[in-house]
């Protein structure tokens, strides 16, 4: 199946169901591995920050890259939809189509019913500020820095990596 087919199965899943929160999430437990090894590695190479930054770079991404293609390898061997599946499943956990769009919704929502403290503990999901005193102006702000910026990290890299060269 081709990288294109893949990539299309995944986002139509990803539109269809969301972030899969109800499943093993292979980007959670990626974000609990960097966590782990960041704390190592800051802890051995204290002196060195930026060092063990690229060491950790090198770790994650390697580590991520070879499990999956080997996870791969083997299930395409054992039944080709087997394969398909894996891949297709991965790739789907890396989007975030619907999750960015649905938090912009409901932020929205509450804003165009004046509800700013439910505005502002929806925000609060999806940025990294104090948006306890916000006003309409800066929660709209923020909600508009978080999905830019999330475009990239959740829709964009997934999709370019993903048709170059598959799930890994």
């Amino acid at each position: 199946m081709s990288s294109f087919l893949l990539v299309f199965s995944a986002i139509i899943i990803d539109i269809i169901f969301g972030d899969p929160v109800w499943l093993w999430h292979p980007i959670r437990f990626m974000g609990k591995i960097i966590k782990i090894s960041e704390d190592f590695l800051y802890f051995i190479f204290q002196k060195h920050l930026k060092f063990a930054g690229i060491v950790l770079v090198i770790i994650i991404v390697g580590s991520s890259f070879l499990s999956v293609f080997i996870i791969s390898l083997v299930l395409y061997k054992i039944n080709l939809c087997l394969g398909i599946i894996f891949q297709v499943y991965i790739l789907y956990t890396t989007l975030a189509l619907r999750s960015l769009t649905d938090a912009g919704r409901r932020i929205r929502k509450f804003l165009k019913n004046t509800d700013i403290p439910s505005a502002r503990k929806e925000v609060g999901y999806i940025v990294n500020r104090d948006m306890r005193k916000g006003n309409e102006q800066e929660i709209i702000r923020a909600t508009l820095e978080s999905l830019t910026e999330n475009l990239s990290d959740g829709i964009i890299a997934p999709l370019f990596f993903a048709i170059l060269g598959g799930a890994p």
